[in-house]
């Protein structure tokens, strides 16, 4: 779930500009495809500013995926920057997952994670976390937020940012593939240059007792990000994902709509 997650973080945010003096608000949908199935629709609200950001993304499984495993969260993810740094400040998801409530709430007071809530609580088969490893770590959210930023600032989206969410750690490298153009596609509103960034996630805390080094949930997953811009007032964003995933196999995340103004109902309008 947590590599769920991210990928869905990833299609829900982007870098503010970085010249704007307002705020600027847009909504967007997209949709993953595992062999050409529908799996899991989302829709995100993105208000963001010269140095700060908000995020509100709500998603749902759908079609087949959706009837063997029912999946429905909200999340919401707030911020600032730096220069290039990412700095959360709140993060929170809330929903359901295979039948069972899942929530997770984290302040971060000085920039440092402070687990407010987590349900259900942390299975003892898992291996604690060391404090120190969860220092000057991100959520999702952030962690994209960086990539973008420096998409945004340099150009490029080379870097290494540690994701935590109470249960895991997961260091996340990101490098710079090159500008691409991306074919018409019946599932996307996009069609055009994109500049592809690939980047790879590995556990480095949070695994399981019984887990040996050469297993299969400890190897790293790789993927790519095309991001180009799609509304005039808004920054890039990533318009397409693509990468392997353990849960659902390889799955594709397309953009389908982008528009601006915040929505109004966001979690109700998911389908």
């Amino acid at each position: 779930m947590t590599r769920i997650f991210l990928i869905l973080s990833l299609l829900g945010l982007i870098a503010p500009p970085a010249l704007a003096a307002e705020p600027h608000r847009a909504q967007f949908h997209f949709s993953a495809f595992v062999a050409g199935l529908n799996i899991i629709n989302l829709r995100a609200g993105l208000d963001v500013g010269a140095d700060t950001y908000r995020v509100e993304l709500a998603y749902r499984s759908a079609g087949m995926f959706g009837t063997m495993m029912r999946a429905r969260f909200t999340s919401i993810g707030e911020g600032r920057f730096e220069g290039l740094r990412v700095i959360p400040r709140r993060f929170e998801n809330q929903g359901r997952w295979r039948g069972a409530e899942r929530h997770i709430l984290i302040d971060y007071p000085d920039g440092q994670p402070k687990v407010i809530t987590l349900v259900p609580p942390v299975d003892v088969a898992r291996e604690p976390i060391p404090p120190e490893m969860s220092r000057d770590t991100v959520d999702g959210f952030s962690l994209i937020a960086s990539l973008v930023r420096n998409v945004s600032q340099t150009g490029g989206c080379d870097g290494v940012l540690t994701f935590y969410d109470a249960r895991r750690a997961l260091r996340v490298t990101s490098r710079t593939i090159g500008r691409e153009i991306l074919p018409r596609e019946t599932r996307s509103i996009f069609q055009g240059e994109a500049l592809r960034c690939d980047f790879e996630s590995v556990i480095i805390g949070g695994f399981e007792k019984d887990s040996e080094p050469g297993d299969g949930s400890r190897r790293p997953q790789a993927g790519s990000v095309w991001i180009a811009k799609i509304l005039p007032d808004m920054p890039a964003l990533p318009v397409l994902m693509s990468l392997e995933t353990r849960l659902a196999g390889h799955v594709n995340i397309y953009v389908t709509k982008a528009v601006p103004g915040w929505p109004v109902a966001l979690e109700d309008d998911v389908e």
